[in-house]
């Protein structure tokens, strides 16, 4: 009795402990989201910052997966702000089982803060000068460098020289819209949804189908060079962006409308007029706004349609992810291949060692290589054996394969068989007269003499069985002949 309560408050211990830890993981929660100390990519943008998560425990996959849904909202100076979350996959990326130590960091996300316009200094007087519009325009030629370096604002600024940067800063952008058009204009056309059929077609299948009538052949060559293309459109429209942000986007709209700013100013001083800057042209002869507007076009997001569970995704970012997995896949395939390659070397080793033991392939001929000779011989083995297959190919695990694996065996024991008989056949024929240089020879003579099937061999030739009724035959007869011969004497 005494046993059986003990037992009882075990089990009752037990149960206590299962429930606290449950409701303990229930209750707990990731730590608030902060600014990373490595900001990355982001390190020279004012505007755009990298949150990361630090693990103040140890959590497994689920749990923290499931927990950072809730980390999305940050609150900077009481104002609520939402963060760009990574996608899960990104996050999981090279990740365990064991998804998050004590005090590792984890980038969650990216949240972009819209600059505050900045106000004209009233204390500087306008001249006529300062008002004259884009005189000062070097019409510098853009080299058609496709890595344009990205300018990052000074804190100290020569004033004469801001209006020669923001013309530059459209150009470049220009340069890279240029060196990016026909990319550009086939993405775009994936952000509207195609409905000929009663669902959309996902923009992948689509990229995928225009790739192909262009030749696409999905080799991992032709993977390679749809990952690069894709990643040096992005790296660059991300450069164009940075440079955007230098000064263009101070014309720029501040809201949906994309109405442009042309009583804003992107300088401190009110000389710097966005409508002056918009009025002027480039060498092209064509105006800065028309062009200003067609650098907006480029930088718009580009999302578009996968499933209707996946509406409105990153197409870019998409597609590469896409392209990559594709590349690992083919990368699995090249793999499997070659171990299939590596495997049937190996067979057709073993059959060439097969037929080289029991005497149709030279030794020297066991390669690997399935090549005629090993197709000549197997078709010589089965004629033999009455087979009246002559496609000189023998199929892995078939009874055909486990017959000539079953004949080489015999071979070997034919062979172990032959040594411990030959001293004796030797013996008895030339107790009986018959010459021993030509043991075949000799056999033959010997069964015409006793009126036995002539094959010159103790073993079928088929079977490679050994004709034990030949053997006591030949003993036999040496036994009388020896035995009358002692009676002589």
């Amino acid at each position: 009795m005494k046993f059986i309560n003990l037992n009882f408050i075990f089990n009752l211990t037990t149960l206590f402990v299962i429930l606290l830890i449950s409701f303990s993981s229930y209750s707990q929660q990731l730590p608030d989201p902060q600014l990373c100390e490595d900001q990355g990519e982001y390190v020279n943008d004012e505007n755009t910052s990298i949150y990361c998560v630090v693990c103040d425990t140890d959590y497994i996959k689920p749990l923290f997966l499931e927990l950072f849904d809730d980390k999305k909202i940050i609150y900077i100076e009481d104002i609520e702000y939402e963060i760009d979350v990574f996608p899960k996959s990104e996050i999981e990326k090279d990740r365990g089982q064991k998804f998050c130590k004590t005090g590792e960091i984890i980038p969650i996300g990216t949240l972009y803060i819209e600059p505050e316009p900045e106000d004209p200094d009233p204390e500087i007087e306008l001249t006529d000068d300062d008002q004259s519009p884009n005189d000062e325009n070097t019409d510098k030629e853009n080299n058609n460098n496709n890595d344009v370096t990205v300018r990052t604002p000074e804190t100290t600024k020569k004033e004469n020289n801001l209006r020669e940067e923001i013309q530059d800063d459209l150009l470049n952008i220009l340069n890279i819209i240029d060196t990016n058009k026909e990319l550009q204009m086939n993405l775009n056309i994936l952000t509207y949804k195609e409905s000929s059929k009663a669902e959309p077609i996902s923009f992948i299948t689509r990229y995928l189908e225009d790739l192909k009538d262009r030749g696409f052949t999905g080799s991992m060559n032709d993977i390679n060079n749809q990952i690069g293309k894709l990643e040096i459109f992005l790296k660059q429209k991300n450069q164009a962006k940075d440079i955007y942000f230098n000064l263009l986007h101070n014309c720029g709209p501040k809201d949906n409308k994309l109405e442009l700013q042309s009583n804003a100013t992107y300088g401190k001083e009110k000389k710097y007029k966005c409508k002056e800057f918009l009025k002027g042209s480039t060498k092209n002869g064509i105006s800065n706004e028309d062009n200003f507007r067609e650098v907006l076009e480029f930088l718009k997001p580009l999302r578009g349609y996968i499933d209707n569970e996946n509406d409105g995704v990153k197409i870019v970012e998409t597609l590469i992810n896409f392209f990559k997995d594709e590349l690992s896949k083919a990368g699995n395939e090249k793999n499997k291949k070659k171990e299939a390659e590596k495997n049937f070397k190996l067979f057709t080793k073993k059959i060439q060692k097969y037929l080289a033991k029991i005497g149709y392939l030279d030794i020297k001929q066991i390669d690997g290589d399935y090549g005629p000779a090993t197709e000549k011989a197997v078709d010589k083995w089965r004629d033999e054996r009455g087979d009246p297959n002559k496609t000189g190919k023998i199929e892995e695990n078939s009874q055909e394969f486990q017959l000539l694996e079953t004949h080489y065996e015999k071979r070997i024991d034919r062979l172990d068989i032959w040594q411990e008989i030959k001293s004796d056949v030797i013996k008895y024929f030339d107790f009986l007269g018959y010459k021993t240089g030509n043991i075949e020879k000799a056999i033959k003579n010997f069964q015409k003499d006793y009126v036995l099937e002539v094959t010159g061999s103790f073993f079928d030739k088929k079977s490679d069985e050994f004709n034990e009724t030949l053997f006591d035959k030949l003993k036999e007869v040496y036994q009388n002949k020896k035995n009358k011969k002692n009676e002589v004497l």
